[in-house]
């Protein structure tokens, strides 16, 4: 985490974490995470191999309307939803 507070599901378990804390998810687990704060939150995601970039180029690229830039669109891993939004407390 590099600012603010995110939370994290790994399978089953949820963890918040905070700025200068980590998550590690091993390679074909599910998981998820939520800023469930009022503050923005920026966390650094590495993930091997490589490709996943692609992915989350595709989808800004969406958002804002735009295409996407010629590398974005070479194949990427799939991704799978497993489940439904980490929900909030209350």
């Amino acid at each position: 985490m590099l600012e603010g507070e995110l939370i994290f599901q790994l399978e089953d378990e949820l963890f918040t974490k905070r700025a200068g804390e980590f998550v590690f998810a091993s390679r074909n687990v599910a998981y998820a995470l939520a800023n469930h704060s009022d503050a923005d939150a920026r966390y650094l995601l590495v993930c091997t191999p490589a490709g996943l970039e692609r992915h989350f180029a595709r989808a800004a690229a969406s958002s804002q309307g735009v295409e996407p830039p010629d590398w974005a669109l070479q194949p990427s891993p799939e991704v799978t939803v497993v489940g439904p939004q980490i929900a909030r407390d209350g």
